[in-house]
């Protein structure tokens, strides 16, 4: 038996080293040969950026609004609603027991199951305190006793998902989950339970994420807008809702019939939803609907480890549904749902490419070569009015998402998505390529994480009062979350620029249309992408310099005497000035000089 372990151990380790030999086996060569790196850059990255934004685009001009449903009276389906916690602040959680506790919905139809999986006193004390508040509701505590094989937020659910089962009257048919931070509006289930009713396969309904927190002009685009009113919409037109983590009521018999929560994703809410999918019966929907506020993350570290364990979470899904293409969990799904499946799962993938595709362009930019190749002034003019219209299309591209989630917001998730992707690729390293050595994880479909409520924020860099010395956050940014990278990358174009110039002045000292092509293939082609990329690399820096200033979070929420408390209407609207870091400015500049160069083309 000892045998056949060692041998599984060694073929798995063996089957690991393998495909990460033959990724950089395909990197190397594809760097070495320009064509194949082209081909590869093609078609892992620009068809299926493209193909998203043309399917979008149709489902955009085609789709029809959900109607908004509420369910009257009290005879209504009982609904069990769990608060998964795992260490967050104290008042942080009992605030959101509070605001559950106000649902409106009738008491013999709701029990609220408080499941902790840091088994803390004070959440159990705590929980006992507003049992005598509120003796005519259903309150309960529970914690699981943790082991190798429940350690997460899926073994959470599914030790609550068992725990309501041994409740007077057993379980309710619907089963509804919270995190621990979000503050639910009283009519949230009624608002959902429609849904559910009218439809019998309907196996989940799940409103938006949104936040109370969200500091002025989003600089690290934490508001998630362009996720919330754009991409859910799109992908709930086609099928292919998603479970997001929070909020959501699920049917207890769909949730059954995938053997409860999955356990081998970091997000394990968006992999069951796409198991229920790929179960051919279920469907789900996202309610375009904002039921529930919560809080972002409140630090540069805790931020880029909640987006980096999104990333890696739905990488996992990724390989777990086979991109929604094949394989048992994926065998019922339809035409649409596989083909946006596929393209929402592989465009996670390619964040180690764009990386790869990062160190191309500043190899070009510094060195000042040009892939822009022409034989005669013609040609290049050809050339500029083809990328000038591609760039203009993906300008109205860019409006067609901020018509549903506002200018700034989409310019900025442009930006983090950019300043972000490092810290995705090198957290797919880790879990699926490194050895433990050099930082990789033992097992690349593990389902732990540290939930980013609970990590301790050392420099309370949003509190003008309290906040770290420079240095302090300069170190934990550049060096603790690696971010000196960014900062290299926007000093290689800054450098690279000021190189091209002079090599434009030094080749071309007397002939002033030779000086201007020189620029225009290197520094100045439309859209010209380094402000944007000095820009998006800097923001780091710019963040230790600037942090937002945020007050404490008692005065971002009203309370009555009896402690409940919600967001106040300015705390849940995120605010843009126009002047936070430029980065709409500088695409609204980018499409004004891309047009007039355009133009120009008809005059040299």
């Amino acid at each position: 038996m000892g045998g056949t372990q060692t041998l599984a151990v060694f073929s798995s380790a063996e089957l690991k080293w393998r495909n990460a030999f033959f990724l950089i086996d395909v990197l190397c060569k594809c760097i070495d040969d320009p064509e194949a790196y082209d081909f590869l850059h093609k078609l892992t990255d620009i068809v299926p950026s493209y193909l998203k934004a043309l399917l979008e685009s149709v489902i955009f001009l085609n789709g029809t609004w959900k109607p908004r449903l509420r369910i009257l009276g009290d005879n209504v389906p009982a609904v069990d609603v769990i608060i998964c916690c795992c260490k967050e602040e104290i008042d942080v959680i009992l605030d959101t027991v509070r605001a559950a506790l106000n649902t409106d919905y009738p008491n013999n139809r709701f029990r609220l199951i408080v499941s902790d999986d840091g088994a803390q006193r004070q959440v159990q004390d705590g929980v006992e305190r507003l049992k005598k508040q509120y003796p005519q509701r259903n309150l309960y505590y529970t914690a699981q006793i943790k082991t190798t094989d429940n350690n997460h937020k899926s073994g959470n659910l599914n030790h609550a998902f068992g725990y309501v089962a041994t409740l007077p009257g057993g379980p309710a048919p619907f089963f509804a989950g919270l995190d621990a931070d979000m503050i639910v509006d009283r009519k949230w289930i009624r608002a959902q339970m429609p849904h559910l009713l009218l439809d019998p396969q309907m196996a989940f309904t799940c409103p938006p994420p949104t936040f109370y927190n969200i500091p002025v002009d989003d600089f690290l685009s934490q508001s998630l807008y362009v996720f919330q009113r754009f991409e859910e919409v799109i992908k709930d037109r086609t099928g292919l809702p998603g479970c997001t983590g929070s909020g959501w009521i699920m049917r207890r018999a769909a949730l059954e019939d995938i053997g409860g929560f999955p356990s081998k994703s970091l997000t394990e809410d968006l992999l069951c939803g796409m198991m229920l999918l790929g179960k051919g019966m279920w469907h789900g929907l996202i309610l375009a609907e904002e039921l529930q506020w919560g809080m972002a993350p409140d630090s540069y570290h805790k931020h880029v480890q909640q987006r980096r364990r999104w990333s890696t979470g739905t990488l996992q899904a990724g390989l777990l549904m086979r991109l929604c293409l094949f394989g048992e969990r994926a065998r019922h799904l339809d035409p649409w749902q596989r083909l946006f499946g596929f393209i929402y799962l592989f465009m996670t993938f390619t964040a180690s490419l764009a990386v790869v595709e990062m160190f191309s362009s500043m190899l070009l930019f510094a060195t000042g070569s040009t892939n822009i190749i022409y034989t005669d002034i013609e040609q290049l003019k050809l050339l500029v009015r083809v990328a000038a219209i591609n760039s203009l299309l993906g300008y109205v591209r860019l409006w067609q998402v901020a018509l549903l989630s506002c200018y700034s917001a989409t310019c900025k998730e442009m930006s983090g998505i950019m300043f972000m992707t490092p810290y995705f690729a090198y957290d797919h390293w880790k879990t699926f390529l490194l050895p433990k050595w050099l930082g990789g994880r033992p097992n690349p479909f593990s389902a732990k994480f540290v939930a980013s409520g609970s990590i301790v924020d050392e420099l309370s860099e949003r509190s003008a009062k309290l906040r770290a010395p420079l240095y302090l956050r300069l170190k934990s940014v550049l060096f603790k979350d690696g971010a000196i990278f960014h900062v290299l990358v926007a000093m290689v174009f800054i450098i690279g620029l000021v190189l091209n110039v002079q090599r434009a002045y030094h080749l071309h000292p007397d002939d002033a249309k030779d000086f201007r092509l020189y620029l225009l293939t290197r520094i100045l082609w439309v859209p010209p992408m380094w402000p944007f990329l000095i820009a998006t690399f800097l923001k780091p820096v710019w963040y230790c310099l600037y942090p937002p200033s945020m007050p404490d979070r008692e005065e971002f929420l009203t309370r009555d005497s009896t402690g409940l408390a919600y967001p106040t209407e300015d705390a849940k609207q995120t605010r843009y000035t126009g002047t936070g870091f430029g980065l709409e400015i500088l695409d609204t500049l980018a499409v004004c000089y891309t047009f007039s160069v355009l133009v120009s083309t008809w005059w040299w």
